[in-house]
């Protein structure tokens, strides 16, 4: 889980085996799968985890005196978009993790000092470690606000202000001065490359110690850009999380204003006001004062009087319903999506059959210079379209239009699959001789050739470039 802090990827169950298997062999041991597996999942479920529940503790608070209970949690399991399952360190678990390194939690200021220190003297090994240690800080802090923020999303009330001036308090800290701070180690960091001279005049022993250290150098500056760039990103974060959560508080708050029943408003003003001696605004007043206790008023969830109103004839509901079901179509992207693609398959048939009655033989590298020529390269390319038509067609080794003629059960409709029985009867519309052929033959020629094309995405409006390698296939076709 460190080692995913430093490279900033998520650690999911396979990441532990894998390492508790690299474990397994440094120690000349050996373990099959289902062992580690379980391995794993007791390590990270039973222990770690303590079987879904907070660990708890008995503290004796010395301010007051008094025994509390401390409850502890080490990491948290987070469900991703995907489905994916991984683990991250909790704040305990992060501070307990460098615990048991023996390594003094100095802040992230005084840490950057030190990293500064370090690379001033040389020590460019230990200032490379100390800079993914500083990575693994804004890592971590990251996790805590993004599990600060599912906590108070799915329930306030889980979150105090104390835990929020906390958190927001301890990025303050860290991001105080960034820029100069880190700026003075990237000047650092440029002295110290610029201070290794040419190495010829070196004996190969101080070579590879030069090496050793040009080696630690860039990855001292590679980890600084992504602290920098990691730096930027949590303030913004934090930013927009503070003012979140001042506006779920603030409705909060609002929502139970509203709620609220005000009974020296409703009750004690006017018992304080009355003084007729009527006998019914007694008992009004009365039942005003019963009436919270006893008989609320709810709120009206159903009128009856739609039961008794006139209904709609039938012919006018369906006819409403036709309509909605005509106007999503229209705007539907999945019928567009549809008839594009049906559009494309029918349009590459097309071209193959008016290039066969041209040329009675030709290849593939032929029937595409062709296409590019004559056809929008967007349409019949795009999710390599042309080429996975093309593998159909040789599974299917010849297009008979004579036999297709005499097919009873012809396909009408396609949901944007490549149908050819769908093609032909598209094309017949338009060409009832197919331009002249009768049947196309297909077979594989065994050589490897190298198409290419360039077009302009419609939707994204960016420029993409295809490039597939497939076997020549040869085509021979009969002409009536």
């Amino acid at each position: 889980m460190e080692r995913s802090l430093t490279t900033n990827v998520r650690c999911t169950l396979e990441d532990i085996e894998d390492f508790l298997a690299e474990l397994f062999k440094d120690y000349n041991r050996e373990i099959n799968e289902s062992e580690l597996r379980e391995l794993t999942r007791y390590i990270v479920k039973d222990i770690l985890q303590n079987k879904g529940e907070s660990f708890k503790f008995k503290i004796m608070d010395h301010s007051d005196l008094t025994i509390k209970s401390y409850s502890v949690r080490l990491i948290r399991d987070i469900e991703d978009d995907d489905g994916v399952i991984y683990y991250v360190l909790e704040k305990q678990g992060f501070d307990m993790l460098f615990r048991t390194k023996e390594v003094d939690d100095l802040g992230f200021q005084l840490e950057e000092v030190r990293l500064h220190k370090l690379i001033e003297r040389g020590n460019f090994s230990d200032a490379s470690s100390q800079s993914k240690r500083l990575l693994a800080m804004l890592n971590q802090k990251e996790i805590d606000l993004t599990l600060f923020e599912r906590r108070m999303k799915n329930d306030l009330s889980e979150t105090s202000g104390e835990e929020y001036d906390t958190l927001i308090h301890e990025i303050e800290q860290m991001l105080d001065d960034e820029y100069a701070v880190m700026s003075d180690i990237k000047k650092t960091i440029g002295k110290a490359i610029e201070s290794f001279s040419d190495s010829n005049a070196f004996s190969d022993r101080v070579k590879n110690e030069l090496a050793d250290k040009k080696r630690n150098i860039f990855m001292i500056s590679n980890n600084t850009e992504k602290i920098l760039v990691k730096q930027r990103e949590l303030l913004s974060h934090s930013r927009e999380l503070g003012q979140l959560y001042r506006e779920m508080l603030l409705k909060t708050i609002t929502m139970h204003r509203t709620h609220c029943y005000d009974i020296e408003d409703v009750i004690l003003k006017l018992l304080e006001e009355y003084k007729g001696n009527n006998k019914l605004d007694i008992e009004e007043l009365c039942a005003k004062l019963i009436e919270p206790l006893v008989l609320p008023k709810l709120p009206a969830m159903f009128d009856l009087r739609l039961v008794y109103e006139p209904q709609q004839s039938s012919e006018e509901v369906n006819g409403e319903i036709e309509e909605d079901e005509d106007s999503l179509e229209e705007v539907s992207p999945y019928t567009k999506e549809v008839e594009r693609k049906n559009k494309a398959n029918t349009e590459i048939i097309r071209l193959m059959f008016e290039f066969a009655s041209q040329r009675k033989v030709f290849s593939l590298s032929d029937l595409w210079e062709y296409c590019l020529e004559n056809a929008d390269i967007s349409l019949i390319a795009r999710d390599k379209c042309f080429f996975l038509i093309m593998l159909d067609l040789y599974s299917t080794e010849m297009i008979d239009t004579e036999k297709w003629e005499n097919e009873e059960n012809k396909t009408e409709d396609s949901q944007g699959e490549f149908d050819l029985s769908y093609c032909l009867l598209k094309i017949s519309s338009h060409n009832e001789n197919f331009y002249g052929v009768k049947r196309i033959l297909i077979t594989r020629s065994g050589e490897r050739t190298e198409l290419k094309c360039e077009y302009t995405d419609e939707e994204t409006g960016l420029r993409c470039k295809e490039t597939v390698q497939i076997d020549n296939m040869c085509f021979a076709a009969e002409v009536m």
